[in-house]
């Protein structure tokens, strides 16, 4: 089960990474494929919320990953907002929307992004790079 953001502040030793997405199986998905990994997760469905906890959060995230479409807030405007508070914070879309117009078109833009659906052995190759210190994108 996701790791509840609202409890203790996780061990430093395990990157946390917050999920962002308003499907439900898909969010339960990717939480359990990356805490199966070793990673801490903290899910959230609703773009809001996780802005919530990301801003009030002693521990930052050392990665976001989100979906594009959501009916609260884009992907993107999520991002935007994280970065004001953390510049250097690494982020993965996950969408079936998302294209690279959209992305190019954009003032700020997620370090790598996934097609819906996508394999469990992308999405994890995909964060070990990006949580590599000297890579900051996997495509």
């Amino acid at each position: 089960m996701p790791s509840d953001p609202s409890s203790n502040e996780p061990p430093a030793d395990r990157p946390l990474i917050y999920i962002v997405d308003d499907e439900g199986v898909v969010l339960a998905s990717v939480a359990r494929t990356l805490e199966a990994a070793g990673y801490l997760t903290a899910a959230f469905k609703s773009p809001i919320v996780a802005y919530s906890a990301f801003s009030l959060a002693e521990r930052k995230p050392d990665l976001l990953i989100l979906d594009h479409t959501m009916p609260e807030m884009s992907g993107l405007e999520l991002l935007r907002r994280c970065r004001a508070l953390l510049p250097a914070l690494k982020s993965l879309s996950i969408s079936g929307t998302l294209t690279d117009d959209i992305v190019r078109g954009a003032t700020t833009r997620p370090d790598a992004y996934l097609r819906k659906p996508f394999s469990t052995v992308a999405l994890i190759a995909c964060v070990q790079l990006l949580l590599n210190s000297r890579f900051r994108s996997c495509l």
